[in-house]
C-alpha cells in the first residue's frame, strides 16, 4: 500500500518503560488522526522479555553485547504493536515495526534507522519522531502542511524537561522536530554515512561539530512558530553547560507541571544509564 505520508519512530530501548510506551501511543494516534499517512518504527537493539514473557526490558542490559537473531524483527513487532506496548487494532496495515542492528550506541546508527526506514516507506512528506520527545496537539497536521510549501520544515518552539524542571536549550541539532520530503532525506542520509558525520547539525548544514565536515545545506526551509512547543524529556535526568539558554521551571504553560513527565522515570532507568556510562563527547546523550 503506498502512502503520501510517514512518520518515522526510532528508538535504542534505552528509554524508561513507561516513557517509550507513551510517546509510541501518542505516535500511533496521530497516525490514526491523519489521513493516507504510514508510521514506520525501527529500533537500535531487538527487544528481550521479561521472565514471564509479558513486558520487555525496554533498557536492555546486554545492548553493546547483543547479537542478531533471526526472530528478532518479529518479536519486536509482537512487542510494539501486538498490544502488550500500543494497540493498534485497525492500523495494521499502516504501522510497520523493524529491528535494525544491534548497532553501536552512536548518533550514526540513527541515520542507517533512516536509511531503513526510507527503504520500507513511501511516503513523499517525512517526519520524524524520538522516543523521548512529546509533540503537542495539532503538530503533525501543520508540520505536513509546511512540507507543501518547503523541502524541510522544523519546528521552532521547544522546551526541555530535566530533573530541575523545564527550560529552554539549543536545538536546532535534533533530528525530532525535523520534517522533509523524501528525497532531502535520501540525500542527507547517504551523505553523512558516505563521510562517516555524525548526526549532528542536521539539515540546515553548517560545521559538523565532531568532524568538521560540512553537511550539505539546503535553502528551501521554513521554521514552523505557530505551534505550541515540543516537550523533549531528559530521561538521564541531566542538563549542563552551554546547553541551556534559560532558567528552570516546575510548570509548563503547555505541558504541566513537571512530576507528570518525570514520574515515567523509574531508578531502575537511571541505574542503568550510571552501570553503563551512556557518554559520548563528555554528554550524557538521553
Amino acid at each position: 500500500m503506498e502512502f503520501s505520508k510517514s512518520l518515522f519512530y526510532y528508538t535504542n530501548n534505552i528509554v524508561p518503560a513507561q516513557l517509550f510506551q507513551e510517546t509510541l501511543k501518542r505516535c500511533v494516534d496521530a497516525v490514526s488522526q491523519l489521513d493516507d499517512t504510514e508510521l514506520v518504527i525501527t529500533s537500535h537493539y531487538p527487544v528481550t522479555y521479561t521472565t514471564d514473557g509479558s513486558t520487555p526490558f525496554v533498557d536492555v542490559s546486554d545492548s553493546f553485547t547483543a547479537k542478531q537473531q533471526e526472530s528478532d524483527t518479529e518479536i519486536f513487532t509482537q512487542v510494539v504493536v501486538s498490544g502488550k506496548l500500543v494497540d493498534v487494532t485497525g492500523l495494521s496495515d499502516r504501522v510497520k515495526s523493524f529491528v535494525v542492528g544491534p548497532l553501536q550506541r552512536d548518533l550514526s546508527s540513527i541515520l542507517l534507522q533512516l536509511q531503513y526506514s526510507l527503504s520500507q516507506s513511501s511516503g513523499d512528506y517525512i517526519l520524524m519522531q524520538e522516543h523521548d520527545v512529546f509533540y503537542p496537539e495539532g503538530y503533525h497536521e501543520r508540520m505536513f502542511a509546511a512540507l507543501e510549501e518547503h523541502e524541510i520544515a522544523v519546528a521552532q518552539p521547544h522546551t526541555f524537561l530535566c530533573a530541575n524542571g523545564f527550560f529552554r536549550g539549543h536545538s536546532l541539532d535534533l533530528l525530532s522536530r525535523y520534517g522533509a520530503r523524501r528525497n532531502i532525506w535520501n540525500t542527507f542520509t547517504d551523505h553523512c554515512l558516505q563521510h562517516n558525520i555524525q548526526v549532528v547539525e542536521p539539515l540546515l548544514g553548517g560545521r559538523n561539530l565532531t568532524y568538521g565536515d560540512h553537511i550539505p545545506r539546503y535553502d528551501d526551509f521554513v521554521l514552523v512558530d505557530d505551534i505550541s512547543p515540543t516537550l523533549d524529556v531528559r530521561h538521564g535526568l541531566n542538563a549542563s553547560g552551554g546547553f541551556i539558554i534559560d532558567e528552570y521551571n516546575d510548570s509548563h504553560e503547555y505541558w504541566g507541571h513537571k512530576d507528570r513527565w518525570l514520574n515515567m522515570i523509574d531508578k531502575n532507568h537511571l541505574d542503568f544509564i550510571d552501570k553503563n556510562q551512556i557518554y559520548l563527547h563528555g554528554l550524557v546523550l538521553v
